[in-house]
């Protein structure tokens, strides 16, 4: 699309024939949509289940067995087409494509848990212990026929000339054994402690090796002590609170092993191993978070508040490490970095209006996160994206693992550290984001709520007005007023091959990632309450309730971003590092709904 002339007429003429695109670009793609076929299809069952068994149930003491679980069952079906007399297709050396691809996963998970409970000193103290197992097994079946040199006419894969099939089969199961003790003595003190012992098929070297991960929580609910809360008639609660947790990431599937592929030697098949080692001392990643707050309710909690600072430090992250050329091999994975974040979280709501026929209620939430990479024991590396020219994340110790830079480099060529002297554009993370969430209620049976979503001055890697300045379809192509040119050339021009910063530290328009801000609304609703009386009427009390209404999200967006459509667009979904890159891929659906709800 970046390089079809808008002026081309590549309609079907009377007998149906697509005409063909410039030879530069090598498709119609008019022809693509109407002929070729990209179909997907899941169908997914989900179930759960809870039991309950009360053993003990005295007025003091009480012990119950719970068992709970649930699978999730998904089959997926995918099937690409496309024709041989296919523009782009007659090039290729087997023109004529199609693949057919199977998919199946099933997750289960299952745990039991016995839950006692003990009243003690007269009521006030309130002791929960629970202690229990759980298992998760996850297995994933993948597999595709794929075929090239197709007779015209013809969509079914094994029927092409060359053939290429794969299967792929993945097993795994999670085990955990856990115990906590919770107290809460007079809703003054609570607190709470508990351990929890993982091991996973995933890991490396000893599958049967359990990793241990406590937490802890302790939280003071001072308007409980004395009466000086209910005298001020203003703080309904004061609660200080810090808690502090483990948990663990697992590696990927396959991490521990040197897998195999299949090769061909003199019409004998045969297996090679991959350029990929295998590392069986993989450990999982361990996450530790120390987090403290405040929550805070005024005049009988009509206005609320919660301050949260948390710390989160994560030890032994899986990083690749690259092996020199001559060893055959690409690289493996090793726990190779420690990782800190730390952010604030800010969430504040107040019922603005309380009357009888209105009440609006208004939340405003703030937050950031800041990340450093604080051990880096491979060499410092760029990840994600289409190169430094165009930015790319950079993995280095002291630094945002967020962080993207690129082209130029600012050192001279004679510096030792010119290597690694990349331009530094921004980061990914923003600098804050901002939520406002608002629902009203009027003439008791009407709901309205909003949901409003800032994002502050975070980067984007963006190469879609870079494709468009290429091909020369951008709106303002031939204007000469772009920030930086000289106005001699035209815009599309001036802004291929530019990199760099301006004179203020703002990327240059032009190669270089984008750093941008939106206000979007994020989701927005409408609905009605049947009166009771009106139902008790019409259905004599079979229906207990019915609520209709319509819903909407992403249906308006504002922002400053001008090399692309949606800062907010990934083409590489939800990655860690690299997810950030916009080349046109299709921005967040923009959803309307309506809803009809009945309880019977």
């Amino acid at each position: 699309m970046p390089y079809t002339r808008p002026y081309n007429n590549l309609y079907p003429d009377a007998n149906g024939v697509y005409p063909d695109n410039d030879a530069s670009v090598g498709e119609n793609p008019l022809s693509i949509r109407d002929r070729a076929i990209n179909n997907q299809k899941i169908n997914r069952f989900i179930q759960g289940f809870n039991v309950n068994f009360r053993l003990i149930n005295k007025e003091n003491t009480s012990l119950s067995l719970k068992v709970n679980g649930g699978l999730d069952y998904q089959s997926g079906f995918a099937f690409i087409y496309l024709p041989t007399d296919l523009q782009s297709q007659r090039a290729e050396a087997n023109p004529g494509f199609a693949q057919d691809t199977r998919t199946e996963v099933y997750n289960s998970n299952i745990q039991v848990a016995a839950v006692f409970t003990q009243l003690a000193m007269g009521g006030k103290l309130n002791l929960t212990t629970s202690a229990g197992a759980v298992r998760l097994h996850r297995d994933f079946r993948y597999n595709y026929t794929r075929g090239r040199n197709l007779p015209v006419g013809v969509q079914n894969p094994s029927r092409g000339g060359v053939q290429q099939l794969g299967t792929e089969y993945q097993l795994n199961t999670d085990v955990g054994i856990f115990a906590q003790q919770e107290a809460n003595y007079d809703d003054k003190i609570i607190g709470t402690v508990g351990i929890r012992f993982d091991k996973s098929t995933l890991n490396g070297d000893n599958f049967n090796k359990f990793y241990a991960f406590p937490k802890a929580s302790l939280a003071l609910n001072l308007t409980r002590f004395g009466d000086w809360a209910t005298k001020s008639g203003i703080i309904s609660q004061l609660k200080p609170r810090i808690a502090y947790g483990a948990t663990a990431g697992l590696p990927n599937w396959g991490t521990p092993y040197s897998q195999l592929d299949i090769t061909g030697i003199g019409g004998l098949s045969g297996l090679q191993p991959l350029t990929t080692l295998g590392n069986p001392q993989i450990k999982p990643e361990r996450a530790t978070e120390l987090e403290y707050g405040l929550d805070l309710g005024l005049f009988n909690n009509r206005v609320t508040a919660e301050f949260t600072l948390y710390n989160k430090k994560v030890v032994d992250l899986i990083q690749p490490l690259n092996f020199a050329p001559t060893t055959g091999l690409v690289s493996t994975n090793i726990n190779a970095a420690d990782l800190v974040n730390k952010g604030l979280e800010l969430t504040i709501g107040a019922e603005v209006i309380r009357s009888r026929n209105v009440t609006w209620f208004v939340q405003p939430i703030f937050w950031y996160n800041r990340s450093e990479i604080t051990r880096l024991t491979i060499p410092e590396r760029l990840t994600g994206g289409f190169g430094a020219t165009f930015g790319q994340w950079r993995v280095k110790e002291g630094y945002s693992p967020t962080q993207i830079v690129g082209q130029p480099r600012i050192l001279p060529t004679t510096d030792p550290n010119y290597a690694s002297s990349w331009t530094v554009y921004g980061d990914q993370q923003p600098k804050y984001e901002l939520s406002l969430n608002q629902r009203i209620t009027f003439f008791k049976n009407f709901e309205f709520s909003a949901l409003l979503h800032y994002r502050n001055r975070f980067t984007v890697v963006s190469l879609q007005r870079v494709l468009f300045d290429e091909g020369g379809n951008t709106s303002d192509w031939n204007g000469t007023t772009e920030t930086g040119n000289d106005g001699k050339q035209p815009n599309g021009i001036y802004r291929q091959n530019v990199n760099g910063l301006d004179e203020s530290g703002k990327p240059k328009p032009g190669y270089n990632p984008s750093v941008a801000s939106f206000l979007k609304l994020r989701e927005v609703s409408l609905y009605y309450r049947v009166p009771k009386a009106v139902l008790n009427s019409a259905f004599r009390n079979v229906v207990q309730g019915i609520r209709v209404g319509v819903s909407g999200t992403n249906l308006l967006r504002w922002t400053d971003y001008k090399a692309g459509y949606d800062p907010e667009n990934s083409n590489f979904g939800s990655l860690a590092l690299g997810s950030g890159v916009d080349i046109g891929s299709a921005p967040l659906a923009r959803r309307m709904m309506f809803h009809v709800a009945i309880d019977l």
